[in-house]
């Protein structure tokens, strides 16, 4: 059985994740390594957890404190907020995991002076203990996780089944790059893993440094760009680059390529495979051009080859149709939208499917898994609300505070049916990479220029990006094919039905695809009322929904960081719980919809026989 032994009481269960120093240390050991090459190491994404008896009560990424994407660092700030969330302090927590587990590995890294001095001061398990006793003044007893198991139990949490395949696909865990388990009978067993040499996250990262973004980061942009290339281009180059195995694993060629150790640690085989096939790598302030989408386009289709196979014959070997999928590859909505109901009975991806989640995961470890899946949220709503609400009402751009959320939908609907970009932030933030109403950016769906507005202006990144569609679930189907996965995270793509690409063509990318966010009422009654009066307003029950930053900063946590989105990144409302902030040229309007807001008489929502 794979796991840690369960207590029947389990108390309080902290996990966490990040490994703090990873990025100093490889900044020191390869002082000439470009930009590029500096964001290969392990460990970002730090975020802590809390479970009370089993129950998941908060969770957060330390990034949305720091102000810093991706931060690596111990999540002290994260694990403190979501303690005082949950009204317990350090002394209070029975036990805490943490999402790697190098024990026994030393000798591993014993032969390169370089592996071994990272090994020492940035993998030893040990070494976190030290970092809470510094940052707490106390240690609470600490249990290091295999990183993919940590991975897998928050897919199996989250997914709501008890049967599952797990898969989990991602850059590297301690030596795992891909790995298979069988969920059944409360169970969680391993079943297969496949080393460095098959990691499809490495892969991804890779292509996208050759495209002339960040690894680590910029693999989305890859995916987006997808859409517009034609993949038959460099389709054999990337076959040759991926090997599918008989075992049901893959094996990437130009990870194993020979080399200095500096060199390989550095990727730089790998990047002259690359380029001696698809030629110089492009410059990150060059133009985008067609043959740099028909090589994400390849490289895209090959990844959703791979994948197939894996799921396809992991499937095969536990019997158990339904999927949970896991790991920094499951961040891929393009290839799990297209995946599920093909390669399985239903492809299932948590709303972090990433390293932050594995701070859930490390702590799930610890706990009845089977227990904890069977009370799980439906939602990833477990940070604090927005803070220092007085700061918005000194302002002189402040019109009001409305606290009924009956007139504030409805006011924000007009605004937004009149072509308004509107910030809005409201009650607990959302854990995970995805907004999904809570601390979100809005607009018409209607008109192409809402995404161009929002792209260029607003977010500020490149036009060819997609943006995402929130949805009423009673109509959802009316408007896409909804694949068999989970909808609610914006974790998959679906395909648009005329009816989207006719009334929403914002949110309907170059593919005819949309990461859909499927809204139910019982849910997420607030984004679902505001939904509903966007529709009594324009027949539409959808809006463009966007997360509450601008381009290399985190989603806002507090209102402060609202602000600095509303001032920064030409939004034109802003909406934090109910306090409502407008640009001059929007001042008259916002007024004018609250006085026809206030004044209209409270009707019944709109449902459908498909909601209920």
């Amino acid at each position: 059985m794979t796991g840690r032994a369960r207590s029947p009481n389990p108390g309080v269960v902290v996990g966490y994740s990040g490994l703090h120093g990873s990025g100093e240390h490889h900044i020191r050991a390869f002082p000439d390594a470009s930009d590029a090459e500096q964001r290969h190491y392990q460990g970002y994404d730090a975020a802590a957890a809390v479970f009370v008896d089993g129950h998941l009560v908060a969770a957060g990424q330390q990034e949305r404190w720091s102000g810093r994407k991706f931060d690596h660092a111990f999540p002290d700030t994260a694990l403190r907020q979501c303690l005082r969330l949950a009204g317990l302090s350090i002394t209070d927590v029975d036990a805490v995991a943490h999402n790697f587990d190098h024990t026994g590995l030393r000798r591993m890294h014993d032969g390169n002076p370089r592996a071994a001095d990272r090994y020492a001061g940035v993998l030893d398990p040990r070494l976190q203990q030290c970092w809470f006793a510094e940052h707490f003044g106390h240690v609470p007893p600490l249990t290091p996780v295999r990183h993919h198991l940590a991975h897998a139990c928050y897919a199996v949490a989250a997914a709501g089944e008890d049967r599952l395949t797990v898969v989990v696909a991602d850059g590297l865990g301690e030596t795992d790059a891909l790995s298979v388990f069988a969920y059944r009978d409360g169970r969680l067993d391993r079943i297969r893993s496949w080393p460095w040499r098959a990691s499809l996250g490495l892969y991804y990262s890779l292509v996208t440094q050759h495209l002339g973004w960040l690894a680590n980061s910029d693999e989305y942009k890859v995916m987006g760009l997808a859409a517009y290339g034609d993949p038959d281009r460099y389709r054999k180059v990337f076959d040759e680059a991926v090997v599918l195995r008989d075992d049901g694993g893959v094996d990437i060629a130009f990870l194993s390529l020979p080399g200095r150790p500096a060199e390989r640690e550095l990727h730089r085989p790998a990047g002259a495979w690359l380029t001696a096939r698809l030629g110089p790598r492009r410059a990150r302030e060059d133009p985008v051009e067609q043959h740099h989408a028909d090589l994400a386009a390849a490289a895209q289709q090959r990844l959703e080859q791979a994948l197939q196979h894996v799921i396809t014959t992991a499937v095969a070997r536990t019997g158990i149709g339904h999927v949970a999928f896991g790991g920094g590859v499951a961040l891929n909505c393009l290839a799990v939208g297209r995946l599920a109901g093909h390669a399985c009975d239903a492809l299932l991806v948590p709303p972090a499917p990433g390293d932050d989640g594995t701070a859930i995961g490390a702590a799930l470890a610890l706990l009845d898994l089977d227990r904890a899946r069977t009370a799980w949220p439906a939602l990833p709503l477990l940070g604090p609300p927005p803070t220092a609400t007085s700061l918005l009402a000194r302002r002189p751009d402040h019109l009001a505070c409305v606290t009924d959320p009956r007139i504030r939908s409805r006011m924000v609907a007009q605004v937004l049916a009149a072509g308004a970009v509107v910030g809005w932030a409201h009650g607990p933030m959302e854990f995970g990479p995805r907004a999904l109403g809570n601390r979100s950016i809005f607009a018409d769906p209607r008109t192409v220029a809402s995404r161009e507005r929002v792209n260029r202006a607003v977010k500020q990144r490149e036009p060819f990006r997609p943006l995402a569609p929130a949805v009423k679930a009673g109509a959802a189907r009316r408007y896409f094919d909804l694949p068999p996965a989970q909808l609610r995270h914006m974790t998959a793509v679906a395909h648009a039905r005329p009816a989207a690409v006719q009334e929403v063509p914002a949110v309907v990318h170059a593919d005819n695809t949309s990461r859909v966010q499927v809204v139910h009422r019982s849910e997420h009654p607030v984004l679902w009322r505001l939904l509903d009066a966007f529709e009594a307003l324009t027949g539409v029950p959808v809006l463009l929904n966007t997360s509450l930053n601008v381009n290399g900063r985190p989603m806002a946590c507090t209102a402060e960081d609202a602000l600095a989105t509303y001032d920064t990144g030409t939004l034109d409302v802003l909406v934090v719980d109910g306090h409502v902030l407008a640009t001059d040229s929007w001042r008259s309007r916002v007024l004018d919809a609250l006085r026809r807001a206030t004044a209209e008489p409270n009707a019944p929502a709109r449902g459908s026989r498909t909601e209920a």
